[in-house]
């Protein structure tokens, strides 16, 4: 039997106001006198966290802090979001209640918006960034969890395993690659913004199965394409201070990711019934 699913399975990626086309730091510089209490060459950690520094610039250690930083944020939101999604997808009279109050939806998508503006603006201000991240990813949680309601769960399993099998493999990929995928910014910087346009207008026009599979299909690649983009920027091209910013790019783009994989394959089950 076909899932029940939105009215709307056209929406509008999720706003990232780190998209940009040029989100690369500008490496700090210090003073020109020297320290005769060390070594020429000696490495202080500290020096890389006063100028805001590029990881790439940064010693080992300091660069392995700050990838295991991102890291962890972003195992947090994942785990946090899925926990979540599974309890509103299980408990019937939860499920019940988010799809008969549509006004929570819409909330919740503006309070998205709005807490990660305020993360974004707050970002390098503790404990605040921390309060902020944790209310953005409840918030984001919230909507994905009221999403995932209306489809199957065999179906929502699967884009899950899907995602993060597609996620795992991209970032070992951009991990031992030397191509520059930085520079793939502008494209999926206009990508992505050509879908917000195509999705908002297929939100007031009816459309067909293939225009669903096209609109993900597309959607799978511009979000691959930067997962790939902002694990290099997390590799090379970061402040070292930035690491929320970093967490919270990486984590929207597997969401949307995780969407658009579902909306293929609940489309391609109903083809299928």
């Amino acid at each position: 039997m076909a899932s029940y699913q939105p009215v709307s399975t056209t929406a509008p990626p999720a706003y990232d106001p780190t998209k940009t086309t040029n989100t690369a730091g500008t490496p700090g510089y210090g003073s020109t006198s020297l320290d005769e209490s060390r070594p020429v060459n000696a490495v202080d950690p500290d020096d890389d966290f006063k100028f805001g520094t590029t990881v790439d610039s940064c010693d080992l250690i300091i660069r392995m802090g700050f990838i295991r930083k991102v890291y962890t944020i972003l195992l947090t939101q994942i785990i946090s979001t899925t926990i979540i999604g599974a309890f509103m997808m299980s408990n019937e009279s939860v499920k019940t209640w988010v799809q008969a109050n549509h006004w929570m939806m819409l909330t919740a998508v503006i309070g998205s918006f709005a807490s990660l503006l305020a993360l974004f603006w707050k970002r390098q201000s503790y404990p605040t960034n921390f309060y902020l991240l944790a209310l953005f990813t409840t918030v984001e949680a919230y909507t994905v969890g009221t999403v995932t309601s209306y489809y199957d769960s065999k179906i929502v399993l699967e884009a899950l395993v899907l995602t993060t099998g597609v996620f795992l493999a991209l970032t070992l990929f951009t991990f031992q690659t030397k191509y520059d995928f930085v520079s793939w910014g502008s494209f999926l910087y206009m990508a992505l913004w050509g879908m917000v346009m195509v999705g908002f207008v297929g939100m007031f026009f009816p459309h067909n199965s293939g225009f669903e599979l096209a609109y993900s299909g597309f959607g799978c690649l511009v979000f691959s394409g930067y997962i790939l983009y902002d694990t290099q920027m997390i590799i090379k091209h970061h402040s070292v201070d930035e690491y929320i910013m970093a967490s919270v790019s990486l984590y929207l783009d597997l969401i949307n990711l995780f969407l658009n994989i579902l909306r293929i394959l609940n489309q391609m089950n109903n083809n299928n019934n």
